[in-house]
């Protein structure tokens, strides 16, 4: 019986060891993983690789970690984000309907599924960034720079510009309106040749008004054939370009047809804004 007593005791005064002993072996693992957390983060540091740095940064600087080491990776956590660069990413369709679908990779590596209007961080240094639209891809490589905060890249997927319809358009206009002319001239034309014209006595000012509107007619038929050239070459573009740039991405269309009465007469202006 005593012996057994004794056994009790030995057993009891282990647990009550092992009790005590759990908690300092946690505190000293946690120390363990901070040292190290700090450590890597600052071979991370030298390296360029920032965004896997400031993980291991946030993991030190934690409550659990011993006091000299969180305070250390507190200051270079503080670096870090303001060394770390970030990028916003707006994109849009042909016709420039803003997108939110987009998958965006960085050298292979996914940095977001969607767009969210907020900032993503990347590393600095040159990268690949694979913009993805369904089955469409879009390229291009950027040079990052340390610091550089809510740098802005846009993206434009292929499709048809509203601004080329509206060339299109303007045209198809100007050139039938420039054929009514040619027809109407042609219809005054033949009257005065079957009648005033057979004895010679047309008057300059019965012929004047023809001459005007074939003049208009032609030079209104040229400006709608040149319209619709310009508008099947930004047809084939835009079918087949893309575009990745800083800066705004899509604004006002850059021409600016119009039509005015000038003297009585029509006037067709097509203007382009670099």
């Amino acid at each position: 019986m005593f012996a057994f007593s004794v056994a009790v005791a030995r057993l009891t005064a282990l647990i009550a060891v092992a009790i005590a002993f759990v908690p300092r072996a946690r505190a000293m693992d946690a120390a363990e993983s901070c040292a190290v957390a700090a450590e890597a983060a600052q071979d991370l540091r030298r390296e360029s690789k920032l965004s896997a740095a400031h993980a291991k940064l946030v993991a030190c600087s934690g409550s659990v970690c011993p006091g000299v080491v969180r305070k250390d990776c507190v200051r270079w956590l503080t670096e870090v984000e303001a060394a770390l660069p970030s990028l916003i990413v707006r994109a849009q369709d042909g016709a420039g309907r803003e997108l939110t679908n987009i998958r965006i990779l960085s050298d292979g590596v996914v940095l977001t599924q969607a767009l969210g209007g907020t900032a993503m961080a990347v590393d600095p240094g040159s990268h690949e960034l694979s913009f993805v639209l369904g089955d469409k891809t879009i390229k291009k490589t950027l040079l990052i720079r340390e610091g550089e905060k809510g740098r802005s890249v846009n993206v434009r997927f292929p499709g048809i510009r509203p601004s080329t319809w509206v060339m299109g358009a303007f045209g198809l206009a100007i050139a039938g309106l420039g054929t009514a002319y040619d027809v109407r001239a042609k219809v005054d034309y033949n009257r005065l040749r079957d009648g005033w014209g057979k004895t010679g006595t047309c008057t300059d000012a019965q012929v004047d008004p023809v001459r005007t509107k074939l003049l208009i007619g032609d030079t209104l038929l040229g400006v709608g054939v040149v319209a619709l050239g310009i508008a099947t070459w930004r047809f084939i573009v835009d079918r087949s370009d893309a575009l990745v740039s800083d800066g705004p991405t899509a604004g006002p269309s850059p021409w600016a047809p119009s039509l005015a009465m000038v003297n009585g007469g029509l006037s067709a202006t097509c203007s382009f804004r670099f």
